[in-house]
């Protein structure tokens, strides 16, 4: 994929970016936990970077939060040929690229990425945005970094349900676009897995699709697989005050999902069972009650994937054969959702 760098960012292409630009015009945007990487950043470039720190979550992830990233570049008196580091999670470089992106019409940025959700996912492909209220990703544009350093190192610090997470996103690789890639990933043991196989795979399918699509107007939808119903749940959560990671709400959705792509007759008992058995060895199901299930849908009624009055999804045809644009209805998600909480 263009631009993304898989290895240490000790290695020269992260300095050769770097000394392109003004050194003063040079800043990190960072969150508690990502903050003491900065003293790496600032050996390996000899450059003393400031930062921007943020406080970490996805209860964080909003417009206030970005003004106020605005507000410190303004009175910093940043200018627009700088270059913004986004140095963390998911949430960093979603939230750090939109406010690079808006920033006086648009400044440079490049992400490094420190959790597995944001190597294999949420840094690569161009995608940025924050939460509106409880809708997640409602208010974003779509800019390519300059730069993503994808550096396995990092993942030695994170706890297990911090690559649970985001190894859900790999699994959604396999299941749409690569079938031996899914075996791979479900019949080598957790504990045995090659991160940078691992990031390297799904770096290279996300990167052929986003070259093909870069604006999501077709097959790029494909990696939409489980982020209906996921992202339904994951702003029920964030209203109940409970929050999950990103991973599990995908998780729960691709089930559900597989679950509707079996009662339209898109897969076949084989297919169905092996992604089902595969989900549940790795991950435990989330409590969705029957209360909770129109909320859901009313928050998937204003998805942004949506055409028409339907309630878009993508399906699978087979393991790493996805389809995209399918609808269902209330009752088709219902039904499967309440097999899910069963």
């Amino acid at each position: 994929m263009k631009n993304v760098h898989i290895g240490s960012i000790t290695e020269d292409h992260f300095n050769q970016l770097i000394s392109t630009y003004d050194p003063s015009q040079i800043i990190a945007i960072v969150d508690e936990n990502t903050a003491p990487y900065l003293d790496e950043i600032h050996l390996i470039t000899d450059i003393n970077i400031d930062a921007i720190q943020l406080p970490s979550g996805e209860n964080h992830k909003n417009i206030q939060t970005v003004a106020a990233i605005w507000k410190d570049l303004t009175d910093n008196q940043f200018r627009r040929d700088g270059l913004i580091i986004n140095l963390g999670g998911g949430v960093i470089t979603d939230m750090g690229g939109f406010a690079a992106a808006t920033y006086k019409r648009g400044v440079d940025f490049i992400n490094i990425p420190t959790t597995l959700l944001a190597m294999v996912d949420a840094a690569i492909g161009g995608k940025t945005g924050v939460d509106f209220f409880d809708f997640k990703n409602q208010i974003g544009v779509i800019k390519e970094a300059e730069g993503v350093f994808c550096d396995v190192a990092f993942l030695g610090s994170l706890p297990k349900e911090e690559l649970m997470s985001g190894f859900a996103e790999v699994l959604k690789h396999g299941l749409v676009a690569d079938s031996k890639y899914f075996d791979y990933c479900t019949y080598t043991p957790f504990e045995e897995l090659k991160w940078e196989k691992i990031v390297e795979g799904s770096v290279r399918i996300k990167g052929e699709i986003v070259a093909e699509d870069p604006f999501e107007k077709g097959r790029r939808k494909l990696l939409n697989f489980g982020h209906t119903i996921g992202h339904a749940l994951e702003s029920l959560r964030l209203e109940q005050g409970n929050p999950i990671l990103h991973g599990f709400g995908v998780v729960a959705g691709m089930l559900v999902e597989t679950k509707i792509s079996f009662d339209k007759g898109l897969i076949n008992d084989h297919y169905f069972n092996k992604i089902v058995n595969a989900l549940d060895q790795l991950y435990d199901r989330i409590t969705i009650t029957s209360n909770d299930i129109p909320f859901m849908i009313e928050r998937m009624k204003n998805d942004k994937k949506n055409h028409n009055d339907s309630i878009n999804f993508t399906l699978l045809e087979g393991i790493g054969k996805g389809i995209f644009n399918q609808s269902a209805s209330e009752e088709e998600i219902q039904r499967a959702i309440q097999w899910y909480s069963k």
